[in-house]
């Protein structure tokens, strides 16, 4: 099968992927869009159930600072936000106590330093090296356990100048964390809709690019359409796979082969990490939790057992729904492949830990989604973090090839990395650099 000529091919469903695929159409270019998986959305993953008020999010849940586009996209859609509450509760001592402002005096010790203005390290090493003195032991763990589950980091590797930029900035300097009231598929449903509708574009599911040969204004790509050989050309295209698939050999499975390479890119794909996560959303006869120690629970958004096995649970609060998230992140997180059974198991001994022993747990649950993100060979992975001397690394990742290549996605934003925010922008970003290319 060989499709007609377009005038740019998009290489991903994502968010990335449908917003630029839009933004060309509006101007004046005639788009083909090519998904590798049966459904739209990439890591945006969301589930309706049967008698639960809340969605299920197997990837991206959460809203971080003001995302002005995704909040734009939302309003289209005719939903809105709804603000987690900042209630946290941590074992520390071996009891459940409402978490302290660890987190703002880490930024404080942050703003005052000015190691990292002169140089670039870990986070371990800016912790154990540079932070003693303004830290507590407490403190210092607290941020490792915070990069490792917020940004999926490896603190051994991540870059210490980009985790304290991102943690005195927007994304959790003050604005409140949020979740698309009817679920993040929302977010995107304009954007689907605009593509759908439009005349001179088209999209195909099924459809894994294997090979993509590219000359000054001139791209080929070729793969499998339902199974059978499809080849498709272009003057131009976006490119929107995730960073982990573009680190893999080109023999790995959902690697995509570029022609000439991206030799370009390669100290861009070496500064940046794909960051691990485990997440299980667990489904409760009840919210028995809100039930424990006379309620004292009831407005929980978040619990930390920072050295149980699943060190961090969160509520869907404020909609009501007898789910707890599990999440661990980073080295925390299990290994691609992992029994999900195991995981879970896992999940309800961290409750334990959490609750005490007499909570059972286990005879309240119903079941569990689960989605290896680690394994899915279209993804490798959850979202990026910046390694060490890796500052320039999104920015790099994200320059166009002779003006005939450019590249979107979540890891080629500079100032919302790891975020549905940062690839909405990247992919509007990439669509007027092809414009005007």
């Amino acid at each position: 099968m060989v499709t007609a000529h377009f005038d740019v091919i998009v290489l991903g469903a994502g968010a990335a992927g449908l917003v630029a695929a839009c933004e060309l159409l509006r101007g004046g270019r005639s788009v083909l869009v090519l998904e590798a998986r049966d459904r739209l959305g990439g890591r945006i993953w969301t589930r309706r159930e049967s008698g639960l008020a809340a969605p299920i999010e197997l990837g991206a849940e959460f809203i971080h600072g003001s995302a002005p586009v995704t909040r734009a996209l939302l309003a289209k859609s005719g939903t809105t936000a709804v603000n987690a509450p900042d209630s946290h509760w941590t074992l520390q001592g071996g009891e459940l106590s409402q978490r302290t402002r660890l987190f703002g005096r880490i930024q404080g010790a942050l703003r005052q330093s000015d190691i990292l203005e002169r140089q670039d390290m870990s986070l371990d090493e800016l912790l154990d090296r540079h932070l003693v003195h303004a830290l507590s032991a407490e403190e210092r763990q607290f941020a490792r356990t915070m990069a490792q589950g917020f940004d999926a980091a490896d603190t051994s590797r991540a870059s210490a100048r980009a985790l304290c930029a991102e943690w005195t900035g927007d994304s959790l300097g003050g604005a409140p964390q949020a979740r698309p009231r009817d679920g993040y598929e929302t977010v995107l449903a304009p954007l689907v809709a605009t593509l759908l509708s439009a005349e001179h574009a088209r999209l195909l599911l099924q459809t894994p690019v294997q090979t993509v040969r590219w000359s000054k204004g001139s791209v080929e790509v070729t793969g499998q359409f339902l199974g059978k050989p499809f080849a498709a050309h272009a003057s131009r295209a976006i490119v929107t796979l995730p960073l982990g698939v573009l680190q893999q050999p080109a023999t790995a499975a959902g690697s995509v082969h570029f022609s000439p390479a991206l030799t370009a890119k390669e100290n861009a794909l070496h500064g940046l990490g794909s960051g691990a996560v485990t997440k299980v959303v667990l489904r409760f006869a009840s919210r028995f939790w809100e039930k424990l120690h006379d309620g004292r629970y009831r407005d929980a958004a978040f619990f930390h057992a920072p050295n149980a096995p699943i060190p961090t649970f969160w509520t869907p609060l404020p909609m009501q729904a007898p789910l707890l998230v599990a999440w661990a992140g980073g080295p925390r997180a299990s290994p691609p492949g992992a029994d999900p059974a195991g995981i879970v198991r896992n999940a309800l001994a961290s409750l334990e830990t959490l609750f005490g022993a007499e909570t059972d747990a286990a005879g309240q649950l119903d079941g569990y989604y689960y989605h290896d993100w680690q394994s899915d060979c279209f993804a490798r992975g959850a979202y990026s973090f910046v390694l060490v001397g890796g500052s320039d690394a999104g920015r790099a990742l994200a320059e166009p090839l002779d003006g005939t290549l450019f590249f979107a996605g979540e890891a080629t934003d500079t100032e919302e990395a790891g975020t549905v925010s940062g690839a909405l922008r990247s992919g509007m970003r990439a669509a007027r650099e092809a414009l005007s290319a």
